[in-house]
């Protein structure tokens, strides 16, 4: 990862341009310009899947995996921030893991409304 940064919200999250090792120049180190390939993410120090367009992309990639994939270490996060009396950072693993189960609950519904659509509109299409 390139020039990595901090989220703006979650200091355990780094989010950076993604350089393909593959390209990379063994004199020079890795070229920058031939060897951008769009951005990333780690969530303490673990890669995150795939590579995205936009930094924005990135950052709400990296959102939706810490609560969705890493439930524990966000809420131990949360603990620690608690402890420590970091309630900036203790709002802000609230709010956004609010958010991120309320867009789980909101697809699984979305799903199954189209599930049920799919079922009545079966037997319209055998005839």
């Amino acid at each position: 990862m390139h020039l990595p940064r901090p989220h703006s919200r979650f200091p355990f999250i780094t989010i950076g341009k993604y350089l393909d090792p593959d390209f990379s120049h063994e004199k020079d180190g890795p070229s920058q310009k031939n060897n951008d390939h769009g951005w990333c993410f780690t969530i303490d120090s673990i890669y995150g899947y795939g590579t995205y367009r936009t930094k924005n992309e990135a950052i709400i990639a990296a959102e939706k995996e810490l609560f969705s994939e890493h439930g524990e270490f966000a809420r131990s996060q949360l603990k620690i921030a608690i402890e420590n009396n970091n309630v900036s950072l203790a709002l802000a693993l609230a709010e956004r893991r609010g958010y991120w189960l309320g867009a789980t609950q909101r697809q699984k519904e979305t799903a199954k409304i189209i599930k049920v659509a799919l079922k009545n509109l079966m037997p319209l299409s055998k005839t």
